[in-house]
């Protein structure tokens, strides 16, 4: 580097303060309190922990200068000599130079790492649908071809380095060698745009340690065959490429995806050695530190020539990663320093899985630390032998043992403070009579338990904590607070889920479940005065969930209830609905920015015209199967399933949720009924590829709206249309998950769809899997 480059901090690396991260992360990195972290989001670089002084001099480069003018006013401001801190000063920063992360103001690695392709134009005969990673030498991305059929094309970004171009052509040998039976195959290696690419088939999948992480959560004989079965997979894979005399080279769990039904597959072949074609392979690894072997640690820790990847390397890798499938944990406690953690590879004992609180794999731990052998020569001949050895392991697994939700009585303790109606304190700072966050929430909390159980004491309290929803609903802080979104005036009157239209809802269905006709129809006829001229199409704030609400109220009641004059209560409650159909009869359009989830969506707005449908045997409109479609095209490959942004954007990489209000647990629920209503296959299929996203999601969330109790509402849904137990098994996972992180998250709040509540009505009901149902949203029989 010349001493007058001008060098600038491209806008996409971040310094942060200890105090800016969580301790976890503090911990991970080693970072003191007055230290600093600087990363870059999109590199595969590590982040780098440095004093405060270092973090001062590189913030300095935010603006393009010299490195004199930086040291120079530096110097100056720290009332040092520049020529003392000089050799200290250039020392710092040349791991950033090295990385890029420093570069030339006019060299291509200066700008933030963005995608250089655009959504929605065409590349190699195909139509760009999002960008999966963009990282500093290459961008992914997910592609259809001219029949829609999801492909990958991988593809260098301007300026990379000639190293890079060279695994983009080893990747491609290696693909036309294996590809398509333990990988991707490859379709085309032409450049594009004058740049190296790969287009290849679209493998499904989500990473090994995240597939083997829900079967941990199965628990039980179950989960501990399940474990045992994908270890041998994984295995069996790696034997099948070591046949084909190819070294993978780059093993560690992210390069490996798991389907659905449990089958690995290889991806990302840029590092990996053909062992029979005469050119040596490459001694560079970009892979996971702590899946290296001790031979490639060492010779880093002596400055030496790494040695080229073999079948014995692979095979050490390889048994990292069945460690960590079978106990969630690396074979040692890794230090975050880059030095510490090499001489631990290269000298440590692997810690017994017992140190796991696992005790029942001593066979198979005698296995995995075979093929962890500090020694090469001691570990397996090949992998095929390993295989045999695992298989013969497994065998004293298959014990049974039933898996218990651990928080049912946990659940069942919160619910029993409810008990004390009028004495109950809901706190602050959420609203205290809505049906999402107060008494009509908890109303209706109470009467899905007593539906689901016949309890006449649960039933009790519904209609006792409806009639404290009455009491308070003239209160100021009633419907509203000082939350975002819930400020005095931004609650429509008419909002079922958020507004006072809400309690005379509840009043009807806990009246529906009294059998109390005068008090059914005096509130269906308090329903009538919430109609509005123009309501909104937010499902939580407008029409769409009045409609929905009257759909479910009419669904349970008796077509011989009547109003005190005569009047058919069902008539009254079609025309409502009518009504407020009638007032958006045209297919409604998106514009960008707009939201596609079910709580303040298109989604949400297609939903409830199919549940009127579904309930009162009407012909959907024409416009919705083409609203549907539209839908349809805009989910995105995700793992094994597919998910949706939650909003309709052009932007390259859109957010995404998987919960009930914006994402894919909300879509599952969409595409079943629509397959109800319409009885095509293809609805069937999007329901079950949106709850595979779902079960495969790793939010931290617990709640009804935004995390898991909504999450396995949706999957205990699919399973009532596609009689598959699994989803039963999944659904009970996430709600054992979900009482936990509910009130670590929320302290027990009584908000039925933010708070603990929707998890104690989920714990409370899931037992009878077939008719637990989400509140206020979904039919109660199919």
């Amino acid at each position: 580097m010349p001493v007058t480059d001008r060098l600038i901090l491209p806008a996409d690396v971040l310094i942060m303060s200890a105090d800016q991260v969580d301790q976890a992360t503090r911990i991970r990195c080693g970072c003191g309190p007055s230290d600093f972290i600087v990363t870059r989001p999109r590199s595969r670089t590590q982040s780098r922990v440095v004093t405060a002084e270092v973090a001062d001099l590189l913030s300095r480069f935010r603006e393009s200068q010299t490195f004199a003018e930086a040291l120079s006013s530096f110097s100056f401001d720290h009332a040092v000599d520049p020529e003392e801190v000089l050799p200290a000063a250039f020392a710092a920063l040349t791991p950033f130079l090295q990385s890029g992360w420093l570069a030339s103001d006019s060299a291509p690695g200066s700008n933030e790492i963005v995608p250089t392709l655009e959504i929605g134009s065409t590349v190699a005969g195909c139509t760009v649908v999002e960008c999966i990673q963009a990282v500093e030498d290459s961008e992914v991305y997910q592609v259809r071809d001219a029949t829609g059929q999801p492909l990958a094309l991988k593809i260098l970004r301007p300026g990379a380095p000639r190293s890079a171009a060279a695994q983009f052509r080893n990747e491609a040998a290696a693909l036309r060698r294996v590809g398509g039976a333990i990988g991707p195959q490859l379709l085309s290696d032409d450049p594009v745009f004058g740049r190296e690419s790969l287009l290849v088939t679209w493998v499904r999948g989500v990473p090994l340690d995240h597939y083997a992480g829900r079967l941990r959560m199965l628990g039980g004989r179950a989960g501990r065959v399940a474990l045992t079965d994908l270890c041998e997979k994984v295995i069996a894979i790696y034997g099948e490429l070591h046949r084909a005399r190819v070294v993978h080279a780059d093993v560690h769990p992210r390069n490996v995806l798991v389907d659905d039904r449990g089958t690995p597959h290889l991806i990302d072949f840029g590092m990996s050695v053909l062992t029979d074609n005469g050119t040596p392979g490459t001694s560079a690894r970009k892979g996971a530190l702590e899946y290296l072997e001790p031979e490639y640690a060492l010779a880093s820790i002596e400055n030496r020539q790494p040695p080229t990847a073999s079948y014995a390397s692979d095979q050490y890798s390889l048994s990292a990663m069945l460690y960590l499938v079978l106990s969630g944990h690396t074979y040692a406690d890794f230090s975050p320093l880059p030095g510490e953690m090499l001489r631990q590879i290269a000298q440590d004992r692997p810690r017994p899985l017992s140190a796991h609180g696992i005790t029942h794999t001593p066979a198979l731990e005698a296995v995995i630390l075979r093929g962890l052998a500090k020694d090469p020569v001691a570990r397996y001949p090949a992998v095929a032998a390993m295989a045999t050895d695992f298989r013969r392991a497994s065998i004293s697994l298959k014990s049974p043992n039933r898996h218990s939700l651990e928080h049912e009585e946990a659940a069942k303790r919160f619910l029993e403070g409810f008990e004390d109606v009028d004495d109950f304190e809901l706190l602050a700072p959420y609203p205290h009579a809505s049906i999402t966050h107060g008494s009509a929430g908890v109303a209706a909390a109470f009467h899905e338990i007593a539906l689901h159980a016949n309890d006449p004491r649960a039933l009790e309290l519904a209609d006792a904590w409806m009639w404290r929803a009455v009491r308070s609903a003239s209160d100021a802080r009633a419907f509203t607070s000082n939350l975002p979104g819930l400020e005095p005036g931004s609650i429509p009157d008419d909002s079922v889920f958020f507004g006072p239209a809400g309690i005379d809802v509840m009043l009807a269905r806990v009246a529906s479940a009294m059998s109390d006709d005068a008090g059914i129809a005096h509130a269906s006829r308090q329903l009538a005065t919430w109609e509005s001229g123009q309501r909104s199409q937010d499902f939580t704030l407008g029409a769409p969930g009045m409609i929905a609400s009257i759909a479910l109220l009419i669904d349970d009641l008796a077509p011989s209830v009547r109003d005190p004059d005569g009047e058919p209560i069902i008539d009254r409650l079609t025309s409502l609905a009518h009504n407020a159909l009638g007032q958006h009869e045209s297919r409604p359009t998106l514009h960008e920015g707009d939201y596609l989830g079910i709580a303040h969506g298109i989604a949400g707005t297609a939903y409830a015209r199919l549940l009127w449908c579904d309930v009162s045997g009407d012909a959907p409109p024409a416009w919705l199967p083409d609203l549907l479609d539209e839908i349809a095209s805009m989910g995105r490959e995700h793992g094994n399933g597919l998910r949706w942004p939650t909003r309709f954007t052009s932007r390259p990489l859109p957010a995404f949720m998987e919960s009930w209000c914006h994402g894919s647990a909300g879509m599952a629920h969409l595409w079943t009924i629509a397959y109800r209503v319409y009885a095509e296959n293809r609805y069937l299929e999007l329901a079950t590829r949106a709850a595979v996203t779902v079960w495969e999601d790793e939010s931290s969330r617990g709640t009804l709206c935004c995390g898991a109790v909504g999450r396995a509402y949706a999957l205990l849904n699919l399973h009532r249309h596609v009689g598959d137990p699994k989803w039963i098994d999944r659904a009970r996972v996430l709600a054992d998950a979900s009482w936990e992180l509910c009130t670590r998250q929320t302290e027990t709040t009584p908000s039925l769809f933010q708070g603990s509540l929707g998890a104690a009505v989920l714990l409370s009901t899931i037992n009878d899997p077939d008719r637990a149902t989400f509140p206020l949203f979904e039919r109660r029989a199919i």
